[in-house]
């Protein structure tokens, strides 16, 4: 009668030392199997996370969301102006959607200036942004930092060197702006910030003769040639004040641009203050 030894003399004969490799060899094979898979679903993963997004600029694919800024340089801000400025608008910058547009374009003595593309700004997302399976979220942040908010910054500081004009286009400007941004486009969230003394100057009307009562300025021949359509996208205007002009920048002056938007289908336009 064969002695039994236990299980260690059985698994040390010459047939059960080669299933114990060959269980390896299956265990090794799982595993890379299970690597193989894992990979695929991440990569998965990713591409639907940026299907639709243009890899060379983060915009989305229709555009989503687009806020354009209009900033009136025609008289120069003060630095505490220009400090508040720069804050308001990082505050905006920061709560542009991931993909979403940021335009900042200024008022020129050339309206139709502003019918030409301009430096735009996609917002890559932050690092809260980022699956951490999929992306690695200290890049993300620099990424963030370095190509949308300091992009934004610099460009916000060289509004404060554009030369002072002898007109102030304001209606034109934003005419030209919906035009070349809004009208007709298909985009889910629009909105417009215009930023200015609202003191409008041009050959068609000057403001300061007087600020004119909607329903007088309406009946007039200039009306027709700045009026446009903002029925879908919302409105900010955001008052800067000059010490020379306190005499035109009252309420009548705000309740006449309120109402002049509103009579282009824009609801319930907002209005705000530049500090200083």
């Amino acid at each position: 009668m064969a002695n039994w030894n236990g299980p260690k003399s059985w698994q040390n004969t010459p047939k059960n030392r080669g299933l114990g490799k060959e269980y390896k060899a299956y265990v090794v094979m799982g595993v890379a199997i299970c690597l193989i898979v894992a990979t695929a679903a991440l990569y998965a993963i990713k591409k639907h996370e940026l299907d639709g997004i243009d890899s060379r600029t983060y915009c989305a694919k229709p555009l989503k969301h687009l806020t354009v800024v209009l900033v009136d340089q025609t008289d120069a801000l003060n630095k505490i102006q220009m400090a508040d400025l720069k804050g308001q608008l990082g505050k905006v910058a920061s709560n542009i959607p991931p993909n979403g547009m940021l335009k900042i374009v200024s008022v020129t003595s050339d309206p139709a200036a502003l019918l030409v593309a301009k430096e735009a700004f996609c917002n890559p997302g932050d690092e809260n942004t980022v699956n951490s399976m999929t992306g690695n979220k200290a890049m993300q942040q620099q990424d963030y930092l370095r190509n949308y908010t300091a992009r934004i910054s610099k460009v916000v500081d060289s509004l404060a060197t554009q030369a002072p004009s002898k007109t102030s286009p304001i209606m034109e400007a934003v005419q030209a702006v919906n035009i070349a941004n809004f009208k007709g486009r298909d985009i889910a969230d629009k909105n417009l910030i215009v930023v200015s003394d609202f003191l409008q100057n041009s050959a068609g009307v000057s403001f300061y003769q007087g600020v004119p009562e909607f329903e007088t300025f309406e009946r007039g021949p200039f009306w027709p040639s700045v009026k446009s359509d903002f029925a879908t996208t919302h409105v900010d205007l955001r008052m800067v004040y000059r010490s020379d002009a306190s005499q035109l920048q009252t309420l009548r002056l705000k309740n006449f641009w309120r109402v002049y938007f509103t009579n282009q289908n824009s609801s319930d336009p907002s209005i705000g203050d530049i500090n200083g």
